[in-house]
């Protein structure tokens, strides 16, 4: 949402227009059971890691892809395309996962483009100027140009099997760096998923729904298939010569995310349920190389129990001319640090234990004027009397607003008057904020927010080489078993970036088919 489409709606969770899109997702979510899925195991030993089972049946197939998200079906049409029989498991009950919340896909020398006249300049050294510096020289260069060497190929790929498009590419809503988002026809993934998934069908391969894979059969230290629970509970074991985990990462799994670092409390899942991490389980099992805690999130701040997507957490939880403190009621950083790259919000955030967005009615002024977003108090106002999860206080002093969030008064106190000094100074001596975004806390009434965590996805966690084969920590790769997707993104690290927006997604498209066919060369052909 852009700063200058503001509009007032409801704001608590589930409310107003957003209630649609959160009823659109939850809808997609309907998992089966997951883990061991209810299946009797017909013993306690393991083989590669994995348990055994007592298959009802069997089935036997060149590919199997585990999850019909937007790398999986990419996966999926790629495999079958150049021949291979391919099955597709999805543990829900409806097909496309987050791919179907995706609105576009980055790309350069696309047809699109150049039939567009928009970006038809940018070369992969654009691309690897604004990433390589950013991550300190910590990724791997090569697969982003693999990734951008592709890109366009990719998009007239998916529109040669029926991929609705818009006809738009720009820089998304400014975020970006350059005019490479290519927007789906009516931002919505569902345009990329349903005419992959039919593509897939008519040529060969089989989707199976609500169908979730348990475990990989490891011999020899070779993935050779896997385990699946049916829709009536019935174990199927599939034999196939590759496997290639498509899984959409592990952000709704509370231990895996608990051991990372997260407390998922007041949480919140913006994306399809179901993400519990199966692909990093099944690897991991195999001996594949656990990358995730090097890796990143798709998340954003928010307060607990109001609507992520209304125009009040949108407007407040961006940074700018704000006061951040911690549960010492010490200001830790800049508030502007998401100026460049939006997810650099939820990093601040996590560097401490707790953190609190404070406001006043100057800071409420402000951003009505650079919005035209009126009804910022009131909704403000609203959210402090519901105050759903002990979160969200306003007050007429300084003093009871920090006794109302329950922190240290007389800090609280200091720190807001060091920060006014500096605004009145027009310039952040203690973090170096843009001075345009120094405005005073001096007007009541004060408020303050409990900055907690909206999660989309994780992106990365099972390691991976340019052929998207799953690699031990030695970089050895483990025969017959591949990672796409977010699954297996090794992009960035700790930061998913927007200056080149949806290169996670472009990167699903792309790790899927050169999954398929380094699967395809390696164990089918």
């Amino acid at each position: 949402m852009t700063e200058s489409n503001v509009t007032r709606r409801g704001f608590l969770q589930g409310a107003g227009v957003a209630a649609a899109a959160l009823a659109t997702a939850g809808m997609l979510g309907g998992c089966s059971s997951n883990g061991d899925g209810g299946a009797t195991k017909a013993n306690e030993e393991t083989n590669g890691g994995a348990a055994s089972y007592s298959p009802d049946e069997t089935m036997d197939v060149d590919i199997v892809v585990v999850g019909s998200g937007a790398s999986g079906v990419a996966a999926t049409v790629q495999a079958a395309e150049l021949g291979a029989t391919t099955l597709l498991l999805e543990k829900s009950d409806v097909t496309g996962g987050n791919g179907r919340l995706t609105e576009g896909m980055f790309a350069i020398g696309s047809q699109m483009q150049k039939e567009l006249g928009v970006g038809d300049g940018v070369t992969f050294t654009d691309i690897i100027a604004a990433e390589q510096e950013f991550f300190n020289y910590r990724i791997n260069n090569l697969l982003w140009k693999d990734l951008a060497d592709a890109s366009g190929e990719n998009i007239d790929w998916m529109a040669s099997h029926g991929v609705k498009f818009s006809g738009v590419v720009d820089d998304y809503h400014g975020l970006g760096k350059f005019d490479c988002f290519h927007w789906f026809e009516e931002g919505s993934g569902s345009n990329y998923i349903d005419p992959m998934l039919e593509s897939a069908q008519k040529l060969g391969a089989v989707v199976m729904a609500d169908t979730p894979a348990l475990d990989l059969v490891v011999e020899n230290g070779a993935v050779k298939g896997l385990y699946a629970e049916k829709p009536d509970g019935s174990i199927l074991e599939v034999n196939a010569k590759a496997v290639i985990l498509t899984s959409g990462g592990y952000a709704q799994n509370e231990e895996t995310m608990a051991e990372r670092g997260w407390d998922l409390t007041y949480s919140h899942n913006n994306g399809v349920n179901g993400h519990d991490g199966d692909g990093l389980r099944m690897a991991t099992s195999a001996g594949a190389h656990d990358v995730s805690r090097e890796r990143c999130f798709l998340r954003e701040a928010y307060s607990f129990g109001i609507d992520f997507f209304a125009d009040m957490s949108q407007t407040i939880h961006r940074g700018g001319p704000v006061l951040w403190v911690n549960q010492d009621a010490e200001r830790y950083t800049n508030e502007g640090c998401g100026s460049f790259v939006p997810q650099c919000v939820g990093n601040a955030v996590h560097t401490q234990a707790e953190s609190y967005l404070v406001m006043s009615k100057d800071v409420i002024d402000e951003f009505v004027s650079r919005t035209g977003y009126e009804g910022l108090q009131a909704d403000m106002d609203e959210a402090a009397a519901q105050c759903p999860g002990d979160n969200v206080y306003k007050a007429d002093t300084i003093k009871e607003l920090a006794e109302l969030q329950g922190l240290d008064a007389a800090v609280f106190e200091a720190t807001v008057k060091r920060y006014n000094e500096l605004c009145d100074k027009a310039v952040d001596e203690d973090f170096n904020k843009d001075a345009a975004e120094l405005v005073p806390i001096k007007t009541a009434p004060f408020y303050i927010f409990r900055q907690d965590m909206a999660f989309w996805t994780s992106i990365g966690g099972i390691d991976t080489n340019r052929k998207m084969e799953v690699v031990t920590a030695k970089g050895e790769p483990i025969p017959g078993l591949y990672a796409a997707g977010t699954d297996g993104c090794n992009l960035y690290r700790e930061t998913y970036t927007m200056s080149i927006p949806a290169s996670c997604n472009a990167n699903n498209c792309n790790s899927g088919r050169i999954a398929a066919r380094s699967a395809y060369e390696a164990c089918v052909k």
